[in-house]
């Protein structure tokens, strides 16, 4: 247990910032109603095109886990953007945001499509991936190429 004033650590900042984050994004059951097409009984699909690498999803260790998935991964139709599978697999193909078992958080990917980058400007990939998603997969495809 952490004393009144001892300083939180890099770890549990982290936490708490990406909690925050993903506790605001839809889980799978909510991404499947935005985007079933009105059809009962349809067999779930977000955790399905989570593993085969069709949609982005961060996992949260609260309460028995669950997973959310960042909004901006979807165009104003509600559905995933336009070379969101080929960006993630160029991303994923290099196996350095993979653990052992070949399995991912989510984290590691999210924190790519947050962060500045030169390619772009300085513009992060989710800023810019509804708008110019070519763009976006010239850059992982730039970026993670050399490191296969």
């Amino acid at each position: 247990m952490r004393s009144i004033g001892s300083p939180i650590s890099l770890e549990h900042l982290a936490v708490a910032r990406r909690t925050d984050l993903a506790t605001r994004w839809p889980t799978a059951t909510q991404v499947e109603r935005a985007l079933s097409d009105g059809r009962s009984g349809q067999a779930p699909f977000a955790m399905r095109w989570f593993r085969e690498g069709r949609l982005l999803a961060a996992y949260l260790p609260d309460s028995g886990g669950s997973w959310h998935f960042p909004p901006w991964q979807f165009g104003c139709d509600g559905k995933p953007v336009r070379y969101l599978a080929e960006i993630l697999g160029s991303i994923r193909r290099t196996g350095q945001f993979l653990d052992a078992k070949g399995r991912t958080t989510g984290w590691s990917e999210i924190e790519w499509f947050l962060s500045g980058h030169a390619l772009l400007d300085g513009r992060s990939p989710a800023e810019l991936l509804a708008t110019v998603p070519h763009q976006v997969l010239r850059v992982a495809l730039t970026e993670f190429q050399s490191e296969n």
